[in-house]
C-alpha cells in the first residue's frame, strides 16, 4: 500500500513540474499571445507541450504507448480549450495583472489543470489495476 501511495506522489509530483516548466520557463510571449485565437499556432504549440512533457509521469504510471497517446491527446485537447477559454474572458474583461479578477482568472485556469492531472493520475492507476 505505501509504496503504490508513493507511486502515485511521484507522478503527481511529475505532472507539477512539467506544469511549471511548461506554463512558466517554456512560454514565451508569442505563445501567450496567441492564446484565445484558434487560428494562431501559439496556444496549440503550448498544449503539445504540456503533453509531450507528460510523457515522464505516464510512464512512471505504467502506461503503455497506445494508452499513454490517448492520455496526451486528451491533455492536448483540454489544456488548449482551458486556455483559450480563459484567454477568451480575459480579453472581454480587460482585466490586467494589476487586478485581482486578473488572479482569480489565473487561479482558476490553474486549479482545473492541476484538477486534469489529478484525473489523470487516477484514471491511470486504474487502468493498470485492471
Amino acid at each position: 500500500m505505501y509504496d503504490e501511495l508513493l507511486l502515485v506522489i511521484w507522478v503527481l509530483a511529475l505532472f507539477q513540474i512539467k506544469h511549471f516548466i511548461a506554463d512558466y520557463v517554456m512560454q514565451p510571449m508569442w505563445i501567450i499571445r496567441a492564446k484565445g485565437h484558434f487560428s494562431q499556432p501559439g496556444g496549440y504549440c503550448h498544449a503539445g507541450i504540456h503533453a509531450v512533457g507528460s510523457i515522464p509521469a505516464l510512464l512512471l504510471a505504467g502506461l503503455t504507448f497506445l494508452p499513454m497517446l490517448a492520455f496526451m491527446a486528451a491533455e492536448f485537447v483540454v489544456h488548449f480549450l482551458i486556455d483559450h477559454f480563459k484567454a477568451r474572458n480575459a480579453l472581454k474583461s480587460g482585466k490586467g495583472p494589476d487586478t485581482a479578477a486578473f488572479w482569480a482568472m489565473h487561479g482558476f485556469d490553474q486549479m482545473l489543470h492541476h484538477f486534469t492531472y489529478l484525473v489523470m493520475t487516477g484514471v491511470a492507476f486504474r487502468l493498470m489495476a485492471d
